[in-house]
C-alpha cells in the first residue's frame, strides 16, 4: 500500500507501506559512512528471510529528492509498536523526538568518526549517487566545492557537525539500544548476524546466515576513491590525514572517542613517549636525530624523554651485530647500544608506548652509500694501503651486488623491522605521492618518511612529534661531505646496469609500496646503461 507523507512545507512523498507482522516493531540507525550501507544490504536480507516487512523514510524521501529532515511530527503515525523494521536513517531524525522510543528495540552502528570524514571527504567528492530535487542540487553544489577543499580542511570543518549527530543519539540510549561498532563486525559479519538475531529473540539457519553474510563480505583489493566502497580497513585516517589535523580532531572529538572505545592517538611528548629513529643506514637517521638534539627539542621539551638512534632492534640482529663488532674487536657504536635499551623497554613493558621514525630510499643509492660507509670497517680489501678506495674493484663489487639482487634495502622491513617491531609495513597503505605516512598498532605510532621527498621532513616531523613549530633539519653524515665524496660520486656516476636487471629490483616489494611508477621510471633511467 502506497502512503502519502507531507513534509513541512506539504510537500507529497509516496510511501510504500506493507503489511505488518506479528512481532515488535524495531529501528535501525547509523551514520553515514559507517558501514550504513553494508548495514541496510544485510538487514533488507534478514527480514526477507525472516518475512518482515521494511520501512525506510530516509531512503524513500532521499530517492524522491526530498531530506528526511524535512518531516515533522506527523510522521510519526507511521512507527507503529508491531509489525516493522524501520530503518535507513545516518542520523537521529527531528521527528523522532517526538516518539518515546524506549519501547523499541534499536540498533545503532558506530565508526571511528575520523575514518567517517574521510570516507565522506571520498564519497561526496566522488562517489556518492546524486538524486533529483532539492537534495541532488545541494550534493552536487557541494562536490563542486570540495574540489576546491583538501581532505584535512574538510575533516575540521565537519567534525564539530559529525560530533553531534554522534551526540544526539545519546537521547535514545537505554537498555534496549545494542550498539555494535564497525571496526567489530566488518571482518565477522556471521557472529554480527548472530547477535543481531539473539538481541531481537529470532532465529536463522546458519546456513543462511553464512550465506548473507559471505554476500556482503565486500573488501576492494586496491583503493578506489571513485567506489562508493573504497576501503574497508579500519584506521584509514592515518594514512590520509595529516597528523596535525589528527591532533585537533582528537580534541573536538574526544568525548565520542571515549565513549565508544576509540583510541586517542597523537598526545606525543606530553604523554612522554619515548621516540626511535629507527631506520636502515644511509637514510638520514643522524640528520633526524641530530636535528632533534640541536633544535633543543630534548632539553625544551623532554627533560627525561629518551631518544633512540637505532639500526638493529630484533632480539637477534643485536646479538649478531655485538658478535660482529667483539670479533673484529671494536667497541659498540651508539647505535647498538641505543637498540639493546630500546629492546629492553619493549620487552619489559606489557603495551609499551613508542614513537618511530623511519627513512626508505632508493635501494641501489642506499647500497653505494653504505658500503661507503662502513668500508674500512667491512670492506678493507677495497682500501688501498694509503687509505683511498680501489675505485675499480669497488665498482666491481657494487655491480656484483646490484646485478645479483643483494641490496639489503629491499629486505630490510622484512628481516629487520618486522622482528624488530612485530610490524609488517606492507600490511598498511602508504600514498608515495605524500612521500610520508604514519602507521598506528596499539600504542605504536610510526611515521615513515622517503630520503625523495627530504624537503617536507621539517614540518612531517614537526606535526608528527607535535612541535611549536617546523624543525630546523641539519644535515649530518652526507656521502657527499666525506673524505671519500669524490671518489663516491665519480662512482655513481659511471655505475650502470642492463635494464632488466634495473627493472627486477624496482619490481620488488618494497619499490612498488613506497614509490610511484614514475619515481621507478626515473630511478631505472638513472641506473640504466645507454642505449647509444
Amino acid at each position: 500500500m502506497k502512503k502519502i507523507i507531507y513534509t513541512q512545507n506539504n510537500q507529497q512523498v509516496y510511501l510504500e507501506v506493507p503489511p505488518p507482522a506479528n512481532m515488535p516493531s524495531f529501528f535501525v540507525f547509523a551514520l553515514h559512512k559507517s558501514g550504513s550501507v553494508m548495514q541496510d544490504n544485510v538487514f533488507e536480507e534478514l527480514c526477507a528471510n525472516l518475512k518482515i516487512p521494511m520501512i525506510s523514510v530516509a531512503k524513500t524521501s532521499f530517492n524522491q529528492g526530498v531530506e528526511e529532515s524535512a518531516f515533522d511530527k506527523r510522521i510519526c503515525e507511521i512507527f507503529t509498536q508491531v509489525g516493522y523494521c524501520f530503518y535507513g536513517s545516518r542520523y537521529l531524525p527531528p521527528y523522532l523526538k517526538e516518539l518515546d522510543l524506549s519501547g523499541f528495540k534499536k540498533f545503532l552502528l558506530m565508526r571511528d568518526p575520523r575514518d567517517i570524514l574521510v570516507s565522506h571527504y571520498f564519497s561526496l567528492k566522488k562517489s556518492h549517487a546524486i538524486p533529483q530535487g532539492d537534495v541532488g542540487d545541494k550534493l552536487l553544489a557541494k562536490r563542486r566545492q570540495l574540489q576546491e577543499i583538501t581532505i584535512d580542511d574538510f575533516a575540521l570543518e565537519e567534525a564539530p557537525k559529525l560530533g553531534w549527530r554522534i551526540k544526539n543519539y545519546a537521547k535514545i540510549a537505554d537498555e534496549n539500544l545494542k550498539v555494535f561498532r564497525y571496526e567489530d563486525v566488518v571482518f565477522d559479519k556471521v557472529q554480527w548476524i548472530k547477535e543481531i538475531l539473539a538481541f531481537l529473540g529470532l532465529n536463522l539457519e546458519l546456513s543462511k546466515i553464512q550465506e548473507i553474510a559471505k554476500r556482503h563480505d565486500v573488501f576492494p583489493e586496491t583503493e578506489n576513491p571513485a567506489a562508493h566502497i573504497r576501503k574497508v580497513t579500519p584506521g584509514d585516517y592515518q594514512a590520509k590525514l595529516k597528523p596535525s589535523t589528527i591532533v585537533k580532531l582528537n580534541e573536538c572529538l574526544e568525548d565520542v572517542l571515549v565513549k565508544y572505545n576509540y583510541e586517542i592517538s597523537g598526545k606525543g611528548i606530553l604523554e612522554k613517549c619515548p621516540i626511535a629513529i629507527y631506520q636502515m643506514g644511509k637514510v638520514g637517521s643522524q640528520t633526524i636525530w641530530r636535528s632533534l638534539g640541536m633544535d633543543n627539542f630534548v632539553t625544551q621539551n623532554s627533560q627525561d624523554l629518551p631518544i633512540y638512534h637505532v639500526h638493529v632492534l630484533g632480539a637477534k640482529n643485536i646479538e649478531i651485530a655485538i658478535n660482529n663488532r667483539t670479533e673484529k674487536n671494536l667497541p659498540l657504536t651508539v647505535q647498538l647500544k641505543h637498540g639493546k635499551e630500546l629492546r629492553a623497554y619493549l620487552d619489559t613493558q606489557e603495551n609499551p608506548h613508542l614513537k618511530v621514525i623511519t627513512v626508505v630510499r632508493e635501494p641501489i643509492s642506499q647500497c653505494i652509500s653504505s658500503v661507503f660507509q662502513t668500508m674500512k670497517v667491512y670492506f678493507p680489501n677495497l682500501i688501498n694501503s694509503d687509505g683511498t678506495c680501489k675505485v675499480k674493484e669497488t665498482q666491481k663489487y657494487l655491480t656484483n651486488v646490484v646485478v645479483n639482487e643483494k641490496l639489503k634495502a629491499s629486505n630490510w622491513f622484512e628481516h629487520e623491522f618486522k622482528q624488530g617491531l612485530g610490524i609488517d609495513v606492507y600490511h598498511h597503505q602508504f600514498n608515495p605521492e605524500n612521500g610520508y605516512g604514519i602507521i598506528q598498532e596499539k600504542k605504536l605510532e610510526i611515521l615513515i618518511l622517503t630520503l625523495e621527498n627530504s624537503q617536507i621532513w621539517s614540518q612531517v616531523i614537526a606535526d608528527f612529534l607535535h612541535l611549536p613549530n617546523q624543525l630546523k633539519i641539519i644535515k649530518q653524515n652526507t656521502s657527499e661531505s666525506k673524505d671519500y665524496g669524490t671518489v663516491y660520486n665519480q662512482i655513481i656516476t659511471q655505475l650502470k646496469f642492463p635494464v632488466p636487471v634495473l627493472e627486477k629490483i624496482y619490481s620488488s616489494q618494497y619499490c612498488q609500496h613506497f614509490y610511484t611508477p614514475e619515481m621507478i621510471e626515473s630511478f631505472i633511467s638513472k641506473w640504466a646503461i645507454s642505449s647509444t
